[in-house]
């Protein structure tokens, strides 16, 4: 039992290297879930979790195409097209002030369970690519089968710690966004609802560094930093036994994958 237990502390000890990032950037896409226009919102924590994970990829020296980045992030759940998405008439979509407030409390409590998944699958992410992978670069069938491993893994898993450290975090920043509701949509999208408010051309990959900067600015100055440190200290002590937990069972799938 002892040498079951320092396997997994071996195993795992690498994977405080970017727990801060993957903390953070997970609470990100949950705030970008918050936001209160359908459409926008489920974009928005698509093309964060694909930022955290390429990240990943490229700091663990590991070479993921666009197609697997998005097939491992979005799992069987394909979020709107950015072309569909910049053709949609938002104006409507737009919320009065009172009803954004109540469409904010909502999607905190719905959004809770969905950032801790982009923990646990970037966590995942990360020991992949730090320990199992191997041979060439990731493409999309790899891609979709290592989601496809998470989600079985993630399907048992419990995690009720952990949770409750992301929902009292989603929770904090939900409170702080009825507090200045449009300052949740200004971190998460860097004016990105305001250009296409104004019916302005703005191009996929400009959206995309437009949320890519407004993480990182979140995550330098703001609540969403300092709410992520609280959730990341948490986790390297209390949560280890659920990332513990979900590695092995990871690696446990992967095996069973490479036997003939």
């Amino acid at each position: 039992m002892a040498d079951d237990s320092n396997y997994l502390v071996r195993t795992t000890g690498h994977l405080g290297e970017h727990r801060r990032l993957i903390v953070l950037r997970s609470l990100a896409a949950g705030m970008a879930g918050m936001t209160p226009v359908p459409l926008v919102d489920d974009w928005l924590v698509s093309i964060i979790r694909r930022g955290t994970l390429r990240r990943l990829a490229e700091a663990r020296q590991v070479d993921a195409s666009p197609e697997a980045l998005k097939a491992v992030a979005d799992g069987a759940s394909a979020p709107p097209s950015w072309r569909s998405l910049a053709s949609a008439g938002l104006v409507p979509l737009l919320m009065q002030k009172t009803l954004r407030k109540a469409m904010i409390l909502f999607a905190a409590a719905r959004r809770a369970d969905e950032v801790l998944q982009s923990f646990a699958v970037a966590t995942l992410f990360d020991h992949y690519c730090a320990q199992l992978h191997v041979g060439s670069g990731l493409d999309v069938q790899s891609g979709q089968a290592l989601r496809a491993d998470m989600d079985a893994v993630l399907g048992r898993a419990r995690g009720q710690v952990v949770a409750r450290l992301f929902r009292r975090a989603l929770s904090a920043t939900g409170r702080a966004a009825v507090r200045a509701p449009l300052e949740l949509a200004d971190i998460a999208t860097a004016g990105l609802l305001s250009r296409l408010r104004g019916k302005h051309d703005v191009a996929e990959a400009e959206a995309v560094e437009l949320v890519e900067g407004a993480v990182e600015r979140a995550g330098e100055r703001g609540f969403l930093g300092k709410i992520a440190a609280a959730v990341d200290a948490g986790v390297s002590t209390a949560g280890q036994e659920y990332v513990k937990h979900i590695v092995a069972a990871f690696e446990e799938r992967q095996s069973q994958r490479t036997i003939p």
